[in-house]
């Protein structure tokens, strides 16, 4: 497996690497995932059900669908970053040919939380900051040229880019928290130096699974409403659990492809071992 990734930083390679690792160690990455995930999972439970409960969408209620939407995004955040920081050891130990076990990982990933979640609040807070910038101009200059095509299409990619080229930037930023521990803003600062010229490459990394998520959620939610026409009894509750299942596998993929994109970029920049990164968990 590492022989398979050390050479160079190729798209393909890594997502085979990354299902790869993923599906030799369902089980304990399944959980961690699951475990993980279970924030975000009771932060939407909440919204939907008060949604359910308030349909008339009161005015009184606007305070708490925005309180909810927060604690959507943010625990969103917390808890895919809690999944990359578990299953970094785990996808080191699998690349150096080791079994990974739920214990460790849960532990190893643990040790290094603080620092993770440093990384999470200022990358993302820069994120949300140029994202927020981007509208308000969208919003500013929409006055002047509403109805121009060229310009939606123009401003959406002015708005996207930027976005996009931070998170490309700031890939690595877990990953080298967990694994090197050099500290918030250093983690950050390696993070950029890592990424350099590799970045198009990571945003397709980035991109395939979010593009085989969408389609897949509007297959599944096609099939649901064909079957709920129908009334086929618990036919839909299945479909959901089936679809919630494949969403937390491309979770667990993007999270492992974070772990083997950290790898092969340093062995490929840096001539580094998977022993040598493995020191740090030893």
């Amino acid at each position: 497996m590492a022989e398979a990734t050390a050479h160079t930083f190729r798209i393909g390679v890594v997502l085979k690497s990354s299902i790869s690792i993923l599906i030799q160690n369902i089980v304990p990455f399944g959980l961690l995932t699951v475990v993980m995930m279970a924030p975000f999972g009771a932060c939407v439970f909440a919204f939907l059900a008060f949604r359910r409960e308030d349909s008339q969408y009161a005015p009184s209620s606007v305070d708490m669908y925005l309180l909810l939407a927060f604690a959507v995004l943010g625990s969103l955040l917390l808890s895919y970053n809690l999944v990359t920081a578990t299953l970094i050891h785990g996808s080191v130990q699998a690349l150096r040919g080791q079994p990974a076990t739920f214990g460790n990982c849960i532990g190893r990933g643990f040790a290094r939380i603080p620092g993770v979640l440093g990384v999470v609040a200022v990358t993302w807070t820069a994120i949300l900051a140029v994202a927020l910038t981007s509208l308000v101009v969208f919003a500013v200059l929409d006055d002047f040229l509403t109805g121009a095509l060229w310009y939606f299409l123009v401003m959406a990619l002015a708005v996207s880019a930027p976005i996009m080229i931070l998170i490309c930037m700031f890939w690595l930023a877990v990953p080298v928290a967990v694994v090197e521990r050099p500290g918030v803003f250093a983690s950050i600062r390696r993070s950029i130096q890592l990424t350099r010229g590799q970045r198009w490459r990571i945003f397709i990394v980035i991109l395939i699974p979010w593009v085989v998520y969408v389609i897949s959620q509007r297959l599944f939610g096609m099939l649901q409403a064909m079957v709920e026409e129908g009334e086929r009894g618990g036919i839909p509750v299945a479909i959901t659990v089936v679809a919630i299942a494949v969403d937390l596998i491309l979770i667990a993929v993007s999270a492992v492809a974070a772990a083997v994109g950290y790898y092969t970029i340093r062995a490929a920049k840096e001539g580094v071992s998977i022993e040598e990164i493995a020191k740090v968990f030893d």
